[in-house]
């Protein structure tokens, strides 16, 4: 068995964003979604991985098999918050790391390995689509408003940490 390391997509962040948007709408995915049972519907798994295993585990990354099912490894001592951002940020690793090329080569006999300590463009990506995933711009802009722009309050209602909905507000001319 043959994994490969994330390429980068090489798509504009705007095609991220809206990959992103498209893909969390297909999969069903709201605000107060439960990410395990949406990782499930997509073929794949959560693993938790033990606070005193993460130097040698693969806590914060993406396993994905030939056959398109995969999993995602999560520390066990992480807040929900946190997770939900990087089960975001792996599911973006799927998409525009694994099925994107897969659709160009669907002979392939390979896998995908996106292990945590990944830096670069590739990172960069996912994050961008875990923003994009979890915070649709237009869904961001209506509930940031409706809470006068208190962070605090979005991100709580997206159910993602105070940092990434900070990030996303700068990144939507929030500031």
């Amino acid at each position: 068995m043959t994994y490969r390391a994330p390429q980068p997509s090489k798509l504009s962040k705007e095609s991220i964003s809206h990959l992103a948007e498209k893909f969390s709408a297909r999969a069903g995915y709201e605000a107060d979604c439960d990410l395990e049972s949406l990782i499930v519907k997509l073929g794949g798994k959560l693993e938790y991985q033990d606070f005193w295993e993460l130097e040698e585990s693969d806590s914060g990354s993406i396993t994905v098999e030939p056959d398109n099912s995969f999993t995602v490894y999560l520390a066990n001592h992480t807040s929900i918050a946190r997770d939900r951002f990087t089960v975001a940020h792996e599911l973006g690793h799927l998409v525009l790391h694994f099925l994107l090329p897969k659709a160009t080569d669907p002979t392939g006999n390979w896998g995908l390995k996106a292990s945590r300590f990944g830096t670069g463009i590739t990172e960069a990506e996912a994050n961008q689509f875990a923003a994009s995933f979890l915070m649709p711009e237009k869904q961001f802009r209506e509930v940031h408003e409706r809470f006068g722009c208190d962070v605090v309050e979005t991100a709580d209602y997206f159910g993602v940490s105070f940092s990434a909905a900070s990030v996303r507000a700068s990144a939507l001319g929030y500031e």
